[in-house]
């Protein structure tokens, strides 16, 4: 819900009763000159008129649309006409949300709510301010507050008795529980809503709030359930012959199909969707259906025809230029390609697909690094300029002023505090900077060639031996830990849960690749709200890699052990990391035996990193190594890493 209308104020006219005395009032001013009623209706028919094209161009031309309310502002304010002030203010902060300025959004309709609050009469106003303040935090990733306004809206729109909006805020509410990984809470906002419009019999909002329902249950991986929501969502929307609507819902029934192991529904809904998608504007959702069309024939075996959707969405993704696109197109076709025994061209599109997704990969980091530099640079140049002109301030003041030792202790200090300032900026530049280049370091040191192509020549493994079903299972598996990988890497902090679920995911191929020479455990205190305490990214598992590396394919025989334990003490949260492998010193006996003098980057970037997190943020970032013994033998390591608990 990007925009909520104003409700036109209703108001009843006694004619009879005020007649006479509303004539006579008219009558009077005019004479005594106060009352000129074309002027007033002129001033508000342009106060309508700009809000109405403001209005119309705040999805097309943003930017106009903001100038427009903003001038339909400054006349209601003019003419002390006060829900015309909040129209105007609630249409320039929609408009300032899709130009991408976030920050002028929040101060506009913040001050449309300071206008609005504790009224009655623009109550209906304030909502709406309310729900856009609510979608400008939610954008800029600040959760917390977003919810606040939606709750606030959502009580301004029981009082008012106003249905829709009701529903509306539970479903907003329910898409930032979404992004904040909490699908229950997020189902439970949408059945709200979903309650709310069909008590209105509002068909449109009914069939999305089914579709809603549909996504959480396919996230939480219960596709029977998904589709049932999907297909009433589906019916809801044919009710109304939403073309969109029907495109996408017949996609999401057919992914639902396809997890099921129902090819042949899958095809069939793809198709119909195919069908609609060609009465629309070419979009990025054709795409992700050819290459979903493409991965159900492949999963028949019709590899031919999976060949040829996946070159439809790569033609459609290099026109509209959608580099993620072309990524998967290139990527899917090496799998299928491989499967067919062309290993010719499956190695040409694997070499494609890595290519286009490095420079996804490192196209954000580069870019926020130039950035820095370009600045830091600016900055050094500012500072020269600085001290050169107060150079020369300084000596102005030694040639015009007898009281040379005066000013000259005067502009000493200045000059003194000015390059204390600059200094203080340049560490904090050189802070960020290195900052970037150690998690770009990071990020490369985890997604190593040496890993990458083990778990490819694993996954070959499975599908040399016709066994489909491990091979699929794991090909997934390697796909959603290199997505982790780079999701975590564009964040400094990431959610506890999220760093348990990579580590999960990451152990699950460790296992396999070493033929379940170990098991491995990972706990979570029950204390530890994992959802909202936030870590440093890419930080734990190096630690891990080490201990299966050194530690346990060391060790003799099966029976290895890697247990994880997060736990709080005080005011930090810790990780133990903990295994029963052969220890430090054997392992580095090891390594001087084979004149291994290869040290770990992995380890070194994340020790320089939290060192670093330590001096920048004056936090207690702290990591200890010990050796257990059993008898006077090595019986393993535990690695034990602080974090200061933020929640």
């Amino acid at each position: 819900v990007r925009f909520i209308p104003e409700k036109p104020l209703k108001t009843g006219h006694n004619i009879t009763a005020a007649f006479s005395v509303r004539l006579y009032l008219v009558l009077l001013c005019i004479a005594l000159g106060l009352y000129r009623p074309a002027v007033a209706q002129n001033d508000t028919k342009d106060i309508a008129e700009l809000q109405r094209i403001a209005k119309d161009s705040v999805e097309s031309n943003p930017r106009l649309s903001a100038e427009l309310a903003a001038k339909a502002y400054e006349l209601s304010q003019e003419k002390g006409q006060q829900r015309d002030a909040a129209i105007s203010l609630n249409i320039q902060g929609a408009a300032l949300h899709n130009a991408g300025k976030l920050d002028d959004a929040v101060a506009v309709l913040r001050k449309g709510i300071n206008i609005t609050n504790g009224m009655f009469a623009l109550k209906d106003q304030h909502k709406n301010l309310l729900v856009n303040l609510g979608l400008v935090y939610e954008n800029r990733g600040e959760y917390k507050e977003a919810l606040r306004q939606y709750e606030a809206a959502l009580v301004a729109s029981i009082e008012l008795r106003d249905t829709l909006s009701i529903g509306n805020c539970y479903h907003n509410m329910g898409v930032l529980s979404l992004h904040m990984n909490n699908n229950e809470l997020a189902r439970k906002y949408f059945l709200e809503a979903v309650n709310m419009y069909t008590a209105i019999h509002d068909a449109a909002h009914i069939s999305g709030g089914y579709f809603a329902i549909g996504g959480v249950y396919f996230r939480d991986r219960k596709y029977q359930e998904a589709l049932v929501y999907m297909l009433r969502g589906q019916r809801m929307s044919d009710t109304i012959q939403s073309t969109k609507g029907d495109a996408v819902g017949n996609m999401n029934i057919a992914l639902c199909y396809q997890e099921l192991g129902k090819t042949d529904s899958a095809i069939i809904y793809y198709k119909k969707a195919e069908q609609t998608f060609d009465k629309l504007n070419t979009s990025t959702n054709k795409i992700l259906l050819y290459i979903n069309m493409g991965t159900v024939y492949d999963e028949s075996d019709q590899y031919a025809k999976a060949i040829e959707s996946y070159k439809l969405a790569l033609k459609l993704a290099n026109e509209l230029h959608y580099p993620m696109g072309i990524s998967f197109a290139y990527g899917n076709m090496a799998e299928t390609y491989e499967k067919m025994g062309n290993y010719k061209d499956a190695m040409k599109y694997l070499q494609l697909h890595l290519q286009i997704k490095d420079t996804l990969l490192n196209k954000e980091k580069m870019e926020a690094l130039e950035e820095m530099e370009a600045k830091y640079k600016t900055k050094e140049l500012d500072d020269r300029n600085k001290l050169l002109q107060n150079e020369n301030d300084l000596q102005k003041l030694r040639l015009r002023n007898k009281d040379l030792f005066i000013y000259s202790g005067f502009g000493a200090a200045l000059l003194i505090l000015v390059i204390g300032i600059q200094v203080v900026r340049q560490n904090r530049l050189k802070a960020a900077r290195q900052k970037l280049e150690l998690e770009q370091k990071q990020l490369q040191a985890q997604m190593n060639p040496h890993f990458i192509f083990n778990c490819l020549n694993s996954i070959q493994q499975f599908i040399l031996q016709n066994d489909r079903a491990n091979a699929n299972k794991y090909l997934a598996d390697f796909a959603l830990l290199m997505r982790q990988t780079l999701d975590n890497s564009k964040d400094g902090t990431i959610s506890l849960q999220r760093e348990i679920d990579y580590l999960n995911n990451y152990l699950s191929f460790e296992h396999m690749r070493h033929e379940d020479k170990f098991i491995y455990t990972i706990k979570c205190d029950t204390s530890i709200n994992s959802h909202t305490v936030e870590i440093p990214s890419m930080i734990i598992q190096p630690f891990v890699e080490n201990a299966i590396k050194h530690g346990l394919c060391n060790r003799e025989g099966d029976g290895g052990e890697l247990n994880i334990r997060f736990y709080t003490k005080g005011d930090a949260l810790f990780c133990d990391v903990e295994d029963n492998g052969i220890g430090i010193k054997e392992a580095t006996r090891l390594k001087e035996g084979n004149f291994i003098t290869h040290k770990s980057r992995g380890l070194e970037l994340t020790r320089q990193r939290l060192a670093l997190a330590s001096k920048t943020k004056g936090d207690d970032y702290t990591i200890s190594v010990v050796d257990k013994s059993a008898n006077g033998a090595a019986a393993g390591t535990i690695v034990t890493i602080k974090f200061p608990l933020y929640a």
